[in-house]
């Protein structure tokens, strides 16, 4: 039995109505997908021309493609906000000695520095020796920072975090990272985060083997010497 073209232009309609919610989903929960081709704004562009193809009223139309469009950018948007509050950590000032360069380390152990806020922000005071350790919990996540060199009479100047070096002779923080290094016989999981200071000229020596040999030595010995307060 044949169909009809009232019945196939409903199987239109409801098809279409499939896609384009299919696809409004898709956008909301995981919108990186509109990196592979731009799959979902595929889907949906299909399912609103088999929609606009069915015998419906150009009211019922417009209602079913336009309403999962406009839910799925509101969705997304609330779940990108929710995503985004949830896995803010709490901002992050870093105060370095004038002229530092080189590798920075941060240190989360119980035996370290008290922690300190200014402004509702934490506060490091990077050491000379550019390894802090400090009683603040490690944390994870969405991240707000700033950094500072200070002169001998607290004046502060504002240093750049960049994804790479400062260029020429103008020094920038970058690099930064986070890990942590495992239980090893009595000594406790370590958290760390860590950043380099210095210019385009200045990187190459930073990741020279002897000088990494240095840094883990006074990174050690700074928390050797915390622990066995």
């Amino acid at each position: 039995m044949n169909s009809t073209p009232s019945s196939s232009r409903l199987a239109l309609f409801i098809i279409g109505i499939i896609l384009v919610l299919a696809s409004a989903i898709t956008f909301a929960v995981a919108p990186i997908l509109l990196y592979f081709f731009g799959l979902p704004i595929i889907v949906f562009a299909i399912g609103a021309i088999l929609i606009a193809l069915s015998d419906r009223s150009v009211k019922a139309k417009l209602l079913w493609i336009f309403s999962p469009a406009v839910a799925c950018v509101l969705a997304s948007f609330v779940i990108h906000y929710v995503l985004t509050e949830s896995s803010r950590i709490e901002p992050e000032t870093f105060l370095l000695p004038e002229n530092y360069r080189g590798k920075v380390q941060i240190v989360y152990s119980p035996c370290g520095e008290k922690a300190e806020y200014e402004n509702g922000r934490r506060l490091y005071r990077i050491p000379e020796n550019g390894v802090l350790v400090t009683q603040f919990e490690a944390e994870y996540g969405i991240v707000d920072h700033q950094f500072f060199f200070v002169d001998a009479n607290g004046k502060r100047t504002p240093l750049e975090e960049t994804y790479a070096p400062g260029k020429g002779d103008q020094p920038g923080v970058y690099g930064l990272g986070t890990g942590h290094s495992p239980a090893n016989g009595s000594e406790p999981e370590t958290h760390f985060q860590e950043f380099f200071v210095g210019s385009e000229k200045e990187q190459a020596g930073f990741y020279e083997p002897q000088y990494e040999n240095l840094r883990d030595s006074v990174e050690q010995a700074v928390l050797k010497a915390c622990r066995g307060k």
